[in-house]
């Protein structure tokens, strides 16, 4: 019985990993052998993630890529843990070089990557950790810079720049250097944006809206657990003054089931009116 005993121990101590003071291990269960603890398991972190995209010191502007698809991408981590590891990650973006004035942080997410729809304007520097299922985590990668500016062109410097150079005329043909198409104004009315009470709705007004062709609208917000957006575009009827859209923070399903957003903060809307010339007006509200 004790030559049995032997053999079993042994085979433990040459399958199973050991936790040894002072050294780098791996564990996950925990079993007694004639008064001894052996531990099996990991204490090595995963490797730090690299970022990918947005590139450092980039800037997104109107109509940019990343504007199109705002994502924040980095690399997958690996672990160098013999037994079955699930890898999560932590994201952080801060406003400053120093990091220490925190603009957004993650939960631990099962992706190398966020949605960032809601970001606003601004300078941003951001990182990334890993943490395997074990609870060991990387060091943060290094940051990197991402601004993004969404000011589009100020139309009076169009009509400016129009007037500073007047046509050349041709003996020719008829004289086309007659009065400038009139512009529209931008509403004076800046939007009204309302949560209500409950945060399960937002609503969303704008009024002074005769003469514009349609509006398109993107609402942007974050949760408790990643951001969110939602975006679309009505065509305005003609002499159309006002127009109010209430949209829900959350999803319904079909038969009629709904699942609201927790968490809401930072709400952000951005209003684009085109008007019949093909100028574009945008308007924005953040609650």
């Amino acid at each position: 019985m004790k030559r049995i005993f032997v053999k079993f121990l042994i085979l433990v101590l040459l399958v199973l990993p050991l936790k040894v003071e002072g050294t780098t291990a791996v564990f996950s269960s925990q079993d007694t052998v004639s008064g001894n603890s052996v531990s099996t398991g990991c204490w090595v972190p995963p490797i730090v993630p690299v970022l990918i995209s947005p590139e450092n010191n980039a800037t997104a502007g109107v109509g940019s890529a990343w504007m199109l698809n705002p994502v924040m991408d980095w690399s997958d981590s690996t672990s160098s843990c013999p037994l079955p590891t699930t890898i999560t990650y932590q994201y952080e973006s801060y406003h400053d070089a120093g990091m220490t004035s925190l603009a957004y942080r993650s939960g631990w997410l099962a992706q190398s990557q966020i949605p960032a729809p809601g970001t606003p304007d601004g300078t941003y520097y951001w990182r990334v950790k890993a943490r395997d299922n074990f609870g060991n985590e990387s060091a943060f990668s290094s940051s990197w810079k991402f601004t993004v500016d969404r000011t589009p062109p100020a139309p009076d410097l169009v009509l400016s720049n129009l007037l500073a150079g007047p046509l050349p005329k041709d003996s020719g043909k008829p004289d086309t250097t007659g009065p400038l198409p009139s512009v529209l104004e931008p509403p004076i009315v800046v939007p009204k944006l309302v949560l209500s009470q409950d945060d399960k709705n937002v609503t969303f007004m704008v009024n002074n809206l005769s003469g514009y062709k349609n509006l398109s609208y993107e609402l942007t917000y974050d949760t408790e657990t990643s951001p969110q957006g939602v975006k679309g575009r009505v065509d305005l009827a003609a002499g159309q003054k006002d127009y109010q859209k209430e949209i829900l923070l959350g999803t319904c399903s079909t038969g009629g089931t709904c699942v609201y957003h927790t968490g809401v903060k930072n709400v952000h809307l951005k209003v684009t009116l085109l008007d019949s010339s093909g100028t574009e007006f945008t308007l924005e509200k953040t609650l």
